[in-house]
């Protein structure tokens, strides 16, 4: 009996040991539009969500996208910019579907989002201020920004 005990005690310690190696540390946490596109037009996969998708299988990182509650981004490029603008203006916090998986089981995050007259949109910082990213190494994914002058102060404010 204590032998079988033993080799179950042992069989449990190993699957505790060979689960950690497998677990997943890494998290890809992304916002992107779709819609309108300025001189591309209308899509259904925004390039935030694409490269996104590329880094968590690159990865075999957990995902989650964040997803609007009101969906007022779905405009065409000049409204779009009026909007960001304005949401900027106020320091609004629209709000998001979901919530984000238990951060506590990862290491590094990936932020993907794209860069609104030179930060982060809105809907970010909600992300940011409702949330624990203490002791994480954070990773800012975004295509190249066309207003990039704010972004030293956008990722110290973060």
């Amino acid at each position: 009996m204590k032998k079988f005990i033993l080799k179950i005690s042992f069989f449990i310690a190993l699957f505790g040991l060979m689960s950690d190696c497998f677990a997943k540390d890494s998290l890809v946490i992304y916002f992107s539009r779709t819609g309108d596109q300025y001189k591309v037009g209308n899509i259904t996969e925004g390039n935030t969500a694409i490269v996104a998708k590329i880094i968590a299988s690159q990865k075999d990182a957990d995902i989650f996208e964040i997803k609007p509650v009101n969906d007022d981004y779905n405009l065409p490029y000049r409204e779009l910019t009026e909007l960001a603008n304005d949401e900027l203006e106020k320091k609004a916090r629209p709000k998001y579907q979901g919530a984000l998986p238990d951060l506590s089981e990862y290491k590094e995050i990936y932020i993907g989002s794209p860069i609104w007259w030179g930060n982060y949109p809105m809907i970010m910082y909600t992300v940011f201020e409702n949330n624990d990213f203490n002791g994480k190494t954070l990773i800012p994914v975004m295509k190249r920004p066309l207003s990039s002058r704010n972004l030293g102060k956008t990722f110290s404010s973060v």
